[in-house]
């Protein structure tokens, strides 16, 4: 799955994760990491709400995952919320 974001198979790699959401995976990290992916793969293809979003749930799942606040601040760097993306990239630098 990791493999189609590096190869910039964007759209091919949401359902993807969608469906190994599905399985309802009891691993919080594990969880997160597919949102937080999910996310990346959603920036990627200029989704940056959507991204956002899925962000938020990767965090949800597991608060102390730096990744996703990494890629939501970067989506909020590409909607022009460069205050808020600091905010968000200061917060994982102190928790990490």
């Amino acid at each position: 799955m990791l493999m189609m974001l590096q190869a910039g198979k964007c759209e091919q790699a949401v359902p993807v994760f969608t469906t190994a959401l599905a399985l309802r995976i009891k691993d919080v990290k594990v969880r997160s990491q597919l949102h937080n992916n999910k996310g990346v793969a959603y920036n990627m293809l200029g989704q940056h709400i959507t991204a956002i979003a899925e962000c938020y749930l990767a965090e949800a799942a597991c608060p102390t995952v730096w990744q996703p606040y990494v890629a939501r601040a970067a989506a909020l760097t590409k909607l022009g919320l460069h205050s808020e993306a600091l905010q968000v990239h200061f917060l994982c630098q102190i928790w990490h």
